[in-house]
């Protein structure tokens, strides 16, 4: 069981540098200097540790991150953190797209999918605060930028039930005529998305 959940919490360099990114894409943590603290203890065995070097090496070598050794690095041949230099090169280096063109992406998307419901300035309010947070690394609603489907229905649902048109009508049909499908989507609070009939 040790073993099982040492495995499962060992850092690998991707996931190091993706934690650069991301506090690079949050406004509220960026700073002028963004670094990333290396605990070794988190990496694992030589092997995964020697893994680790590799990628982190190949990502200085990249230009995206320049790393800095511990004060007895020398002897140890650890470091102490890895320093962003440039972040376009590390979105290379890790084949990522910022979270900024993602947002954007989903923004054209939801803008096609449902542009009656974007016509309401509430709505369109919505939307805009939406692509903001995916903007910023973070969801909306509970919704990543990659649940722009969901997003979408539940924006027709909430439109369709402020405009009152399926008063007159049971939840499962006022959900097929709204977005096609019978099982209405709701948030659930553990912050993942389903679909029920209540």
């Amino acid at each position: 069981m040790n073993a099982k959940m040492q495995q499962s919490s060992c850092l690998t360099g991707e996931e190091l540098l993706n934690l650069l990114l991301d506090r690079f894409e949050t406004p509220s943590l960026r700073a002028r200097d963004i670094t990333q603290a290396i605990d070794y203890t988190r990496v694992g065995g030589p092997a995964a540790q020697d893994e680790f070097h590799r990628v982190l090496h190949d990502a200085e070598r990249a230009g995206g991150i320049v790393l800095e050794r511990a004060r007895l690095g020398r002897f140890t041949g650890e470091f102490a953190r890895a320093r962003l230099v440039d972040a376009d090169k590390l979105y290379r280096f890790l084949v990522r797209s910022p979270a900024g063109e993602i947002a954007d992406v989903a923004s054209w998307r939801i803008g096609e999918t449902i542009p009656d419901v974007l016509e309401d300035p509430s709505f369109a309010e919505v939307e805009r605060e939406a692509t903001a947070a995916w903007k910023g690394n973070k969801s909306y609603l509970a919704l990543p930028p990659t649940q722009i489907d969901t997003f979408s229905k539940v924006m027709q649902l909430a439109h369709a039930i402020v405009h009152l048109t399926g008063r007159d009508v049971d939840h499962r049909t006022f959900s097929r005529r709204t977005v096609k499908d019978s099982n209405p989507c709701v948030l659930s609070p553990t912050s993942s998305t389903t679909c029920r009939v209540s």
